[in-house]
């Protein structure tokens, strides 16, 4: 996974601590700040006003590491006086103490193992468990959108997922208290990724016909954060406009249909700048004779779908007050609240 922070703001959270993680800190020199580990004194750049020499108490001299120290001058003067840097017994090298007490959590490492973030396989049992089959490829297990969300954001934040897939990203969302945004193009969103979101919030059955309960998903990482199910989220699409003609095309049967299609595009699609609407009787004929070569149904379909503008493919929000898309009162209200005042 690549990760680009889009300011300096960014700030990655911390992971959970365990015993595990405590086993190398002591406190060999009866430090009264308890136990520590050695830490790296050396600087990761090259920072020529960092390189100077280090005297020991006997009168040796440490050089300085290639890039520098971690510390200036001043700093590990300071910090040799408190004792958080000290030297070797043969004084050949600095050690800096990194203390137990002072650790609220752990960075997270560069490398994520499968038992800590699951697997594909994981992640297809967890598919299968909610459909029941295998629908999607190389789903993501949830454990490990659970560590990107964990060290990436805190509750109520957004979370965008722009190519939703089978919904993982979105699920772990909202079972971790985000808001969520998931976007989808391919044709697979109503029946996986739309119906997976149904069932983390889950649905309520009558139980002995006097109490309710929630069927909510439990698999993932729903023990972890102790879900239960609940919540709501609002499922959109976009409006089309040559998206439709586009479905048209790719339906029609017959040349006739295409032909008939064609009118009809340049009657009332956004055609892309350089396509004539006006349709010439010699531009007909030459359409029909391209139906009649081998593969020619495609090759019709081919062409009238480079006269539309794929800019176009959708109403545009800018677009909302046209007439002519017939945009219902309630669709321009659901923009407006989600766009805010200038939809």
């Amino acid at each position: 996974m690549l990760v680009y922070p889009k300011s300096e703001a960014c700030d990655i959270g911390l992971l959970e601590r365990t015993e595990e993680h405590n086993r190398n800190y002591s406190n060999p020199d009866n430090d009264p700040r308890g136990d520590w580990r050695a830490g790296d004194i050396r600087n990761a750049l090259y920072r020529p006003n960092l390189i100077y020499d280090v005297k020991t108490p006997s009168g040796k001299t440490i050089k300085p590491a290639p890039n520098g120290w971690r510390f200036s001058k001043e700093t590990m003067q300071e910090k040799m006086k408190r004792g958080q840097v000290i030297f070797s017994e043969d004084e050949t090298r600095l050690i800096f103490k990194i203390y137990l007490k002072d650790q609220t959590g752990r960075v997270p490492e560069t490398i994520w193992l499968g038992n800590e973030v699951g697997t594909t396989r994981e992640g297809n049992k967890e598919i299968k468990s909610l459909f029941s089959e295998k629908c999607f490829d190389t789903p993501k297990p949830e454990r490990l959108l659970q560590r990107i969300i964990h060290i990436g954001s805190v509750e109520s934040d957004i979370v965008l997922d722009f190519f939703g897939g089978s919904g993982t990203t979105a699920a772990v969302a909202h079972k971790m208290g985000r808001q969520f945004i998931t976007v989808e193009q391919m044709e697979y969103v109503e029946n996986i990724t739309r119906e997976r979101l149904k069932k983390v919030v889950g649905t309520r059955v009558k139980k002995d016909k006097l109490l309710d309960e929630i069927e909510y998903d439990t698999g993932g990482i729903s023990k972890a954060v102790n879900w239960q199910g609940g919540g709501d989220f609002v499922y959109c699409e976009l409006m089309r406009y040559n998206e439709a003609f586009m479905d048209r095309i790719q339906a029609a049967k017959t040349g006739k249909e295409l032909l008939t299609l064609w009118k009809d595009i340049a009657e009332n699609s956004f055609l892309n700048w350089y396509v004539n609407p006006a349709i010439p009787e010699d531009a007909v004929k030459d359409f029909e004779n391209i139906g009649k070569e081998e593969n020619g149904q495609e090759k019709q379909k081919k062409l009238l779908a480079e006269l539309l503008n794929k800019n176009q493919l959708y109403v545009n929000l800018s677009e909302i007050e046209d007439a002519q898309f017939g945009v219902s009162m309630d669709d321009k209200a659901l923009n407006r609240a989600f766009y805010g005042d200038g939809a």
